[in-house]
């Protein structure tokens, strides 16, 4: 019998694959994250790099000098329990940033300015004077720095003397536990050269706070207009006293109804509605607000329902009624009763003014009358709109 397996080229084309994928995965769900990874492998990169130049430096200054200079041709005594002892930092000393305060206890620090600051020569921020080795040995021709390379980030080369020591921190979860297993002395940040122990331990590094979110947007402003009857409406079954119409015994403004005009209904179940002013606007219209105030003229228990007729925007026929709920009116005192709509109830879609131009409004009796009158005085409509 045949025996079928995959082969190497196959499986190494599966493999090839899966890890495309995976990094393609990782980079959408946690972009933030794969963007941190990269730096801190350059940074991990860049400090391979000046540790071996140090060390090929050492060995080959030995062989000429006897001694090497670990703080190169511009200062001297700048080294570990010498009498003048500097951390040298990769952050320029032009780019607006004040040094870290107070520094680590006996400690200053030394910085660059741009222009030098990535030489070899020894006035860049590493002070040793690479251009010594011999060219075609020489590791590096120009001085690495950190990605970022801002104090306020927190994220910088540093170097100090005696042996030597380099120290950065890493930004991303994956790195940062190489800073507590590097043999260091230092928990808070990732050091090497020849003697883990020459710097000065630094404070945990604290990011700053990020921006607060920005305000929110102002909300869109509205505005509020009022209609008031003005025409008969579909539904006609109430008494009027005091005026020409029922219409002109309940239009009066909002806020100076008069109680010598009024509709009244002498049982339940009576229905008036009124046509309302053309409101001639336009915007978004957010919701519509009924009002009517009602009062009882005995004790009888009587209640008013305020009614929409409303219709599709236009005033073929197709329209229907809709009520609030019931509430009891007041004895001899005048009384609000309100009920608002957000959608149009006729079509469930959102108002137009086409539906304004063609709804009615009014109200429903209901309650005991066995004698007395509900009495209406005033109705309006109120639309909330954004211009």
């Amino acid at each position: 019998m045949r025996r079928s397996a995959f082969s190497l080229i196959e499986l190494l084309v599966v493999i090839a694959i899966v890890a495309t994928l995976a990094s393609i995965l990782v980079l959408i769900l946690n972009p933030i994250e794969y963007i941190r990874r990269g730096r801190d492998a350059q940074r991990l990169k860049d400090y391979t790099l000046i540790h071996n130049a140090v060390n090929l430096y050492s060995y080959s200054a030995a062989l000429r000098l006897g001694t090497p200079d670990f703080d190169g041709p511009l200062h001297t005594n700048s080294c570990k329990n010498e009498s003048d002892p500097l951390l040298y930092v990769s952050v320029p000393s032009d780019n607006g940033e004040s040094d870290p305060s107070p520094p680590p206890s006996g400690w200053t620090y030394q910085r660059s300015s741009s222009t030098p600051l990535r030489r070899i020569s020894g006035d860049g921020w590493l002070p040793i004077n690479f251009s010594e080795v011999e060219e075609g040995l020489r590791p590096l021709n120009i001085l690495p720095v950190d990605p970022v390379n801002t104090y306020d980030s927190g994220f910088y080369y540093t170097y100090t003397c005696g042996s030597y020591e380099l120290n950065l921190r890493f930004e991303s979860a994956s790195y940062q536990q190489l800073a507590q297993l590097d043999g260091g002395s230092d928990p808070n940040v990732y050091e090497i050269g020849s003697s883990l122990t020459v710097a000065p331990e630094q404070e945990p590094y604290t990011p700053p706070a990020p921006p607060p979110p920005p305000p929110p947007p102002p909300p869109e402003e509205t505005s509020t207009l009022v209609i008031y009857p003005n025409a008969v409406g579909y539904y006609n079954n109430w008494g009027v006293v005091g005026a020409a119409s029922g219409w002109d015994a309940v239009n009066d403004p909002m806020g100076a109804a008069s109680s010598t005009d009024y509709v009244r209904a002498t049982s339940t179940g009576r229905i008036i509605t009124f046509g309302l002013q053309d409101p001639s606007q336009s915007g978004s219209i957010l919701k519509v607000r009924i009002t009517v105030s009602a009062s009882n003229n005995v004790t009888n228990i009587k209640g008013i329902a305020p009614r929409i007729r409303a219709c599709n925007g236009l005033d073929d026929g197709n329209c229907s009624s809709h009520d609030a709920s019931s509430a009891t009116v007041n004895v001899s005192t005048y009384s609000f009763h309100s009920e608002t709509w957000t959608k149009n109830p006729q079509t469930g879609l959102d108002w137009t003014w086409d539906d304004i131009k063609t709804l009615q409004a009014g109200a429903v009796s209901s309650g005991n009358f066995g004698s007395g009158e509900l009495r209406m005085r005033q109705l309006y409509i109120e639309v909330e709109y954004q211009p």
